[in-house]
């Protein structure tokens, strides 16, 4: 096989877990299946998770859809790493090589403690209503970060899909393909993060290390203190954030305005996350010391502060050719250093030697001028670079949605999963209760992929995604989605003025003397089916069918009545 499994290889080999895969637990695990009978699954950016039941326990089964690099030797770190550094909020995970057959060929698997809970997007958008528990949320994503920061582990990829809220409201870290730790300080893995919530200079893995996780931090923190003191800032949600995209690190949008609309610590908490899009990703901080300075860090990118980190050798954009104690304009920004793509040996780039050379001073504009030519609004940074296309190795390839592009339109592989599954013909319940989110958010994602598509309703995605060669379950064309003004939702209207829907129930015909006899039975029977059909009629037939029926069967049951007096 050449790259990678796809989702539909891999759901084949899970159907087929006795055979397909080699260790002995999970050739006897019982895997979830959804409604349709299919392994019930959900699509991260380089992985898809499976649940299963491995002998007698919860388990999450975690298979790749691109090239992890260090991925075994990443978790044994981690698993020894945690020995002797407690973190009840990283759930257990193991790394299995050789572990599952696809297509003669044999891939790694990680197994992970399952955590019954819904992701942090979800578990927001359920609060919403309720600003103290945001509130909550958001003190104890502080305490947790901070843990994490005592513990020496920097996850790497903190998103709201890598985020748990448990049962008993507890933060829980997941999925940490791209976790540092000190074991393993010289490994950069092959992923760099969720764009929408990563600083938007962190396009390559010379950008890593053990203070990674403050800019991603502040992200988190700040969309769950906004939303607590404004919930209709939720709008910004697509599906594949909370409320900020990767572009809106890069320049003036609307949601700065919105937030220094709000007034007090709010407003500063988002002129401190426009800052700080300026600043240097390496600075050796933390989220805690970021909130607790009120302004953005201003570090060097040297490494003779013992931070851990790597860089390239010569200049960056974000550095100048001046002497330490000097700053520069910078000039434009050039494009990233690229990295093939494909495989585990790619060497590393090159990295300056720790604590040697002039330290040289990152060019930042002051915080007066960001806001004098910005309006304090937003971050002023460069334009973004050219992002290179993800390769199935991953290596050093730029994240970004990797979901299908149908009409012009790109949709990232949480958004592809729910329009796919409504093109089945599943109702926005039916989506939810599969996939274990709620029904705003499956229509959330929908009405997102109409706005791109330019779509006027949900009523429409249907026909929409026909045209463009997508198959479409005819009910599917027959369900309204979004009720008519008025607020009631009506069935497709009647052929004709004044004529009764075809799934209309129809009035009986004249007696028939061998079964009615004429007697009072056929009587109560046509009245309540002449009654039931003129109701269906002056309804509009549908939903308000099952009401017509309820009629038929009561009449019924008084001409049996009738008969037996």
């Amino acid at each position: 096989m050449v790259g990678w499994p796809t989702r539909k290889q891999y759901v084949a080999a899970i159907q087929r877990a006795a055979a397909t895969f080699r260790e002995p637990s999970l050739q006897r695990a019982a895997f979830q299946t959804d409604l349709l009978g299919m392994p019930a699954l959900s699509s991260g950016q380089t992985a898809i998770v499976f649940k299963a039941d491995v002998d007698g326990k919860p388990q999450a089964v975690r298979v790749f859809t691109t090239e992890t690099r260090g991925g075994q030797a990443r978790y044994r770190a981690l698993s020894q790493h945690l020995r002797s550094n407690t973190m009840p909020s990283i759930a257990a995970a193991r790394w299995i090589d050789d572990a599952l057959d696809v297509e003669d060929t044999t891939y790694p698997v990680v197994v992970m403690d399952w955590v019954d809970g819904a992701s942090l997007s979800t578990a927001i958008e359920d609060r919403l209503d309720s600003p103290d528990r945001l509130e909550s949320l958001a003190e104890q994503w502080c305490r947790q970060i901070a843990d994490l920061r005592a513990a020496r582990v920097a996850h790497g990829d903190l998103q709201h899909g890598n985020v748990l809220v448990d049962n008993d409201e507890r933060l829980r870290f997941i999925d940490l393909d791209g976790v540092w730790i000190p074991g393993i300080a010289d490994q950069p893995p092959g992923e760099f993060g969720h764009p929408n919530y990563q600083h938007p200079d962190r396009t390559s893995g010379v950008v890593w290390g053990e203070h990674i996780d403050w800019f991603s931090a502040l992200v988190i923190y700040v969309s769950l203190r906004a939303l607590a003191m404004d919930p209709s800032l939720w709008r910004y949600h697509n599906g594949d954030n909370l409320i900020f995209r990767d572009e809106d690190f890069r320049g003036a949008a609307p949601i700065w305005k919105d937030l220094r609309a709000l007034g007090g610590e709010v407003a500063d908490l988002g002129q401190l996350l426009a800052e700080s899009c300026n600043a240097d990703p390496l600075s050796p901080t933390d989220l805690d010391a970021v909130l607790r300075a009120g302004t953005a860090p201003t570090a060097t990118k040297d490494d003779a502060s013992g931070s851990g980190y790597t860089t390239t050798t010569g200049d960056v954009w974000w550095n100048t050719s001046a002497g330490a104690g000097t700053t520069a304009t910078p000039g434009p920004r050039p494009e990233p250093p690229r990295r093939p793509s494909g495989h585990a040996s790619t060497p590393d780039p090159p990295r300056r030697p720790t604590g040697t050379g002039a330290p040289r001073q990152r060019a930042t504009k002051p915080k007066e001028q960001v806001r004098a030519e910005w309006g304090d609004v937003g971050p002023h940074t460069p334009p973004p670079p050219p992002q290179q296309p993800r390769g199935p190795g991953g290596g050093g390839s730029a994240p970004g949605p990797s979901g299908p592009t149908i009409g012009g339109v790109t949709m990232t592989p949480t958004q592809w999963e729910t329009v796919e599954a409504y093109a089945g013909g599943l109702s926005i319940d039916e989506i939810a209760a599969a996939r274990g989110l709620s029904a705003r958010t499956i229509k959330g994602h929908l009405r997102h992929v109409c706005r791109l598509a330019q779509v006027p309703s949900l009523n429409d995605l249907p026909a929409w995604l026909a045209t463009h060669g997508v198959p479409i379950t005819p009910a599917v064309n027959h369900r309204r989605v979004d009720p008519p003004r008025g607020g009631r939702s009506v069935p497709p209207p009647s052929p004709a003025s004044g004529q009764a829907p075809a799934n209309a129930p129809q009035p009986p015909g004249p007696p028939d003397p061998a079964v009615d006899n004429g007697g009072p039975a056929w009587a109560a029977r046509a009245a309540g089916g002449s009654a039931a059909a003129a109701l269906g009629i002056a309804l509009g037939g549908g939903g308000l069918a099952l009401i017509a029926a309820a009629l038929v069967l009561t009449a019924i049951f008084v001409g049996i009545w009738l008969l037996a007096d």
